[in-house]
């Protein structure tokens, strides 16, 4: 399915009187909430380097017409911005935004606290932004906690100062990782989406 052949059209009329039919690329709708909140009818996968939302369609539906599947499916509305930038464009997006000395310039401060689960190995970790008073005053460190009848916990307090550069890196690194409709819904979900978009035909 062409995502922007379903879209609903509009006509407009200019100050002459002629109409005229327009796409209605503004157009949004809710398909199917209660699929969507099933985890298991999505995968992870996580963007290379070359890829884009149409090869990416291409590679696992077949088609790339369902590249707004991917879209859609991560909430990206716009793809220029929300989509991680290639090595090439990251440089050239540093070049514009920031000159040769703020690149590797303060950004903020940071607190990591690590917890480790020591009978699982399982671990998670929270990030806080600090302001410069703590992170001169605050000591890492790393503890052990024995819990009655159960595990121990091991909890670390780590600090880092984040620059510019590992801002923006870390950002973009952060869109890597997606999550893909599993191909067996796509059918329900593009007659739904037609549906739905019928709705706002005028």
């Amino acid at each position: 399915m062409k995502y922007f052949q379903i879209l609903p059209k509009l006509v407009v009329t200019d100050p002459k009187g002629n109409s005229k039919i327009f796409t209605n690329l503004m157009a949004r709708n809710s398909i199917i909430p209660s699929l969507f909140n099933t985890p298991l009818i999505f995968y992870s996968y996580d963007i290379q380097e070359s890829d884009t939302p149409e090869l990416i369609a291409h590679k696992y539906y077949g088609f790339i017409e369902r590249f707004w599947l991917v879209l859609f499916s991560n909430q990206i509305m716009d793809p220029q911005w929300e989509w991680p930038m290639n090595y090439s464009v990251f440089n050239k997006y540093l070049e514009q935004k920031y000159t040769n000395d703020d690149v590797m310039g303060l950004h903020n401060y940071q607190k990591t606290i690590t917890t480790i689960d020591n009978a699982s190995g399982t671990s998670s970790s929270e990030i806080f932004e600090i302001d410069d008073d703590t992170y001169n005053t605050l000591v890492e460190s790393t503890v052990t906690y024995n819990i009655p009848n159960s595990s121990s916990v091991t909890v670390s307090i780590t600090k880092q100062i984040i620059n510019n550069y590992t801002y923006e890196l870390d950002l973009n690194e952060s869109r890597r990782n997606i999550k893909l409709i599993n191909k067996n819904y796509v059918e329900q979900i593009e007659k739904e989406a037609q549906r739905l978009m019928g709705l706002y035909v005028s």
